[in-house]
């Protein structure tokens, strides 16, 4: 793995922390407030020290992640990690499905609650948003989708 897929996988700074302590604050009842907790820790860590164990890869490219971050945003996620991917550690998609850029964003969305986008061209722009959309369908990831659409309806 490359300390390039590591460092772009990083926690979140202190500025997004006031959006991941809200967001902690709105999960779902369901969740054990010991689960709440290492989730938090993870989300806050800007180390190495919690090893990431699932890869995920599109294209030729690799993201990092941790299975109960994505879990926390993805039902899709949840459900695969706790069924036919429990001991996957390296999840290949089709670029058909997920384009690199979506899948980056999708990460970088798990671990911020926010959807920063990108500096590219309006038209290019819009293309990202639209794919990022889709993989959100995809994936359930409800929160990112909002975000999405409302950078659509303003571009």
């Amino acid at each position: 793995m490359s300390g390039q897929g590591r460092n772009q996988l990083r926690g979140p700074g202190r500025s997004d922390m006031t959006v991941i302590v809200r967001a902690l604050k709105m999960m779902s009842t369901n969740i054990p407030p010991e689960a709440k907790q290492a989730i938090l820790r993870r989300l806050e860590s800007n180390s190495d020290s919690e090893p990431k164990d699932i890869r995920l890869s599109v294209e030729m490219q690799h993201f990092w992640a941790h299975k109960d971050v994505l879990s926390y945003w993805s039902p899709y996620f949840m459900a695969l990690f706790r069924g036919d991917w429990t001991d996957r550690d390296i999840v290949n998609f089709d670029q058909d499905i997920i384009s690199a850029a979506a899948l980056k964003s999708v990460v970088e969305f798990a671990y911020s609650g926010v959807y920063r986008g990108s500096d590219v061209s309006t038209e290019e722009r819009v293309d990202q948003l639209e794919d990022l959309r889709v993989a959100a369908d995809y994936f359930h990831m409800e929160a990112l989708r909002l975000q999405v659409e409302e950078c659509l309806g303003s571009e």
